[in-house]
C-alpha cells in the first residue's frame, strides 16, 4: 500500500509521524513524506526520501508574528477576531 503523509509543523510536531513512516515502510508499504524544508535532512538521515513542503518551520517560529503574538501570555493575543477587543478595557472573546 502507498502512503502520502504531508507533515507539517516543527521538529517536535513532525518527528513523530516519521517514526510511523519508519514503521510502516518496515512493514512493506511505499511511504512518501513532505516535510518542511528545514526538516529535509532529519527525514534524510533517517532513510526517508523527502518532499519540500510548505514553508521553513525554523523561521516561522523565529518570526516576529510567532514571537510577538502566538507567544503572548494574553488569551486572545493569536486571534484575529479578538484583536480590536484587546485595544479595549478586557477581553472580549467568544461569540458575537
Amino acid at each position: 500500500m502507498r502512503h502520502v503523509m504531508a507533515l507539517v509543523g516543527s521538529r517536535g510536531d513532525v518527528q513523530p509521524a516519521l517514526a510511523v513512516a519508519l514503521e510502516l515502510r518496515r512493514r512493506g508499504h511505499e511511504v512518501v513524506t513532505g516535510v518542511a524544508p528545514n526538516l529535509v535532512p532529519l527525514a534524510g538521515r533517517l532513510g526517508l526520501d523527502p518532499v519540500p513542503l510548505g514553508i521553513d518551520s525554523a523561521r516561522l517560529l523565529g518570526s516576529d508574528l510567532v514571537r510577538r503574538d502566538m507567544r503572548s501570555a494574553h488569551p486572545c493575543a493569536g486571534c484575529g477576531r479578538c484583536a480590536p477587543s484587546r485595544r479595549r478595557a478586557g477581553p472580549s472573546c467568544g461569540p458575537g
